[in-house]
């Protein structure tokens, strides 16, 4: 398991859709903590929360920007 963002330099993240807003503001959160999406980290769309969740327990991305009500 992660415990900090910035291990996921050089891994991929998942996401629902790559012009969403919870996705903007991950991005946003990651460029922040100087990690630059595309370059040092992969940005991989899922089409949906819970497809970019399951990408996650499938060992295709090592997290996954996604809205809190997807986990329940």
């Amino acid at each position: 398991p992660l415990r900090k963002a910035e291990e996921l330099r050089g891994g991929t993240v998942a996401v629902s859709d790559r012009l969403a807003a919870l996705t903007l503001v991950g991005l946003r959160f990651l460029r922040d903590l100087g990690l630059q999406p595309g370059r040092e980290v992969d940005i991989r769309v899922a089409g949906s929360h819970v497809n970019a969740i399951q990408r996650v327990l499938a060992g295709e991305a090592d997290a996954a920007i996604v809205s809190r009500t997807a986990l329940k």
